[in-house]
C-alpha cells in the first residue's frame, strides 16, 4: 500500500512540474500581420526578347511580427519560417506602446489599427532580413511545425533552442504604392 502512495505522489509531482514548465514559456504572445503591397502605376521596362514590355516589380507582402515576452526573460530570436521559408531576422525592443498603424488610404478615410496593445510585458519587433543560405537539418518535430503553421519563430532561451508557432498571420487591407 505504501508503494502505491509513493508512486502516486511522485506521479502527481511529475505532472505538476511538467504542467508548470509548459505554461511558463518566455514568449507570452505573438502578434503577426501581413499586408499585400500592390505596385502603383509604374513605367514598363522594355524586354530584350521581341520588345515585349514587362513590369519591374511584382506585388509583395510586408510583415509586422511582434513577440511579447516576460519582462525579465532574455530571449534571442534566431530565425523565422514564413509559409515554410526560413528567413534571417533582425530584432529590436519596442518601448513605445501601444503599437499603432495608420492607414491613410482606407475606404473610410484614415483608419487606425492597434497592432500591439499596451502591456507590461517586453515587446520585441522581428523583421525578416533575407533568406538563410546555409544547409539546415530540421527534426521531424520542426518539419511538422513548419508545414502546419504559417509562422514559426526559433529562439534561444537559457542556452536552449525553442520554437513557437502561429497558425495564421492576420491579413491587413492591401496597400497601393505610388
Amino acid at each position: 500500500m505504501k508503494n502505491k502512495i509513493i508512486v502516486f505522489v511522485l506521479f502527481a509531482l511529475f505532472l505538476k512540474t511538467s504542467a508548470f514548465t509548459q505554461t511558463n514559456t518566455p514568449i507570452k504572445k505573438i502578434h503577426a500581420y501581413k499586408q499585400a503591397s500592390i505596385p502603383g502605376i509604374k513605367p514598363a521596362i522594355p524586354n530584350d526578347d521581341e520588345n515585349k514590355l514587362q513590369n519591374s516589380k511584382p506585388a509583395s507582402n510586408n510583415y509586422w511580427i511582434y513577440v511579447e515576452t516576460s519582462r525579465f526573460s532574455k530571449v534571442f530570436i534566431t530565425d523565422i519560417w514564413i509559409t515554410g521559408t526560413r528567413l534571417k531576422v533582425k530584432s529590436e525592443t519596442i518601448t513605445d506602446l501601444p503599437v499603432i498603424k495608420i492607414d491613410y488610404l482606407a475606404v473610410s478615410g484614415m483608419d487606425t489599427i492597434i497592432l500591439v496593445p499596451a502591456t507590461a510585458n517586453k515587446v520585441i519587433l522581428i523583421s525578416p532580413k533575407g533568406f538563410h543560405t546555409g544547409s539546415f537539418s530540421a527534426s521531424k518535430y520542426l518539419t511538422d511545425l513548419v508545414s502546419k503553421n504559417e509562422l514559426v519563430i526559433g529562439y534561444l532561451f537559457k542556452g536552449k533552442k525553442y520554437f513557437k508557432a502561429l497558425k495564421t498571420i492576420i491579413m491587413l487591407e492591401p496597400e497601393a504604392r505610388q
